[in-house]
């Protein structure tokens, strides 16, 4: 059943996944150990749909399954904590990710049984994580350890591969390296179309990121075009989810620059209606949506409406990452630029 779910996953096939895992939940439990890799299946399938809570809660039954002793099914338990991480990085939970990403890769290396790849998929999501908190450097280290175990282990031309350039790029593009940002989501982008169905989502995650670079660089023809077609992938694969509300954001400052701004605020309206269904629940990126939307007023000179967003966008990273964050502090610091207090 694990590996059924996996090859539906792949697939993009998420809603097939979840039923063939689901229908068969009853033996998968009462298995024991032996039941756990179907369960971290079932609870990445419940992740990619959006259903984070109920991806956790997933996850923590497959570890319950492993036992108390920590020194056995260190592989699986490396796997469960992996899991977990993922969850914790879409929730932009970003230190307890760290942490279980670190808890990952220690249960991997006290095994003698875990390949390359795996090795590489924990650097991978940690070294993300890293970039979130604003660790650009070390995240770039964990990043081309990732891609250097994947060359040497399955060539250049391996999904894996390509993630592991689209993480790269991801990281680059958020410390500013637009350039680096653009060659490495074109290396991306080249490997998963080789190797991938054009509506797999997984492509339609390295469109929207070149999207994004590609906004910031200006070229807003080129970042439109890359947007619409992942949202167009988005739509297909999941209906409402919080990936298209990512590209939406985007979509709607390209409008607002062409001085679109009934039409940028709609899609930025539209944004919100994903995130809501998407994350179920108040998540650091409907506050990231607030500022977004802040920039689109001030830019139209609504800076009243712009101030209410930014203080109301902030008070949300606050409530969900910290005032600490790196994110809140960046986009605290974009909100007193774009609209500064009134005097």
């Amino acid at each position: 059943m694990s590996t059924l779910g996996r090859a539906y996953n792949n697939l993009g096939l998420f809603s097939e996944a979840r039923m063939a895992i689901e229908s068969s939940l009853p033996s998968i439990e009462r298995s024991g150990p032996d039941g756990a890799e179907a369960l971290l299946t079932l609870a990445t399938t419940y992740w990619k749909q959006g259903a984070l809570d109920k991806a956790m809660a997933t996850a923590r039954k497959a570890e319950a399954l492993l036992g108390p002793d920590p020194k056995q099914h260190t592989a699986m338990r490396g796997q469960a904590a992996l899991t977990e991480g993922r969850i914790y990085q879409v929730s932009s939970n970003v230190r307890p990710g760290i942490a279980a990403f670190d808890r990952a890769l220690a249960f991997y290396k006290a095994s003698d049984n875990v390949p390359p790849r795996t090795l590489a998929i924990a650097l991978n999501n940690r070294g993300l994580l890293l970039s979130d908190d604003g660790q650009f450097d070390a995240a770039e280290k964990s990043l081309t350890e990732s891609l250097a175990l994947l060359r040497r282990s399955l060539g250049d031309n391996h999904v894996l591969t390509g993630q592991a350039w689209f993480a790269l790029a991801q990281n680059s593009f958020s410390a500013g390296r637009f350039a680096e940002a653009a060659s490495q989501v074109a290396s991306a982008l080249k490997i998963e179309r080789a190797v991938l169905d054009p509506d797999n989502p997984t492509i339609a995650d390295t469109l929207s990121m070149q999207g994004q670079i590609l906004e910031g660089t200006g070229n807003l023809p080129a970042a439109e075009r890359a947007l619409r077609d992942a949202v167009d992938i988005y739509r297909k694969a999941y209906g409402r989810h919080y990936s298209i509300g990512i590209a939406e954001v985007y979509l709607g400052l390209i409008e607002s620059k062409r001085g679109e701004t009934a039409r940028a605020l709609a899609t930025l309206d539209d944004a919100k209606v994903n995130y809501d269904a998407g994350y179920g629940k108040l998540h650091p990126n409907h506050g990231d949506l607030l500022v977004n939307r802040a920039r689109v007023l001030a830019r139209a000179g609504r800076m009243k409406e712009a101030r209410e967003d930014c203080a109301a966008g902030v008070a949300i990273l606050v409530k969900t990452m910290g005032a600490q964050a790196s994110f809140t502090k960046a986009s605290a610091d974009t909100c007193r630029k774009v609209a500064p207090p009134a005097v």
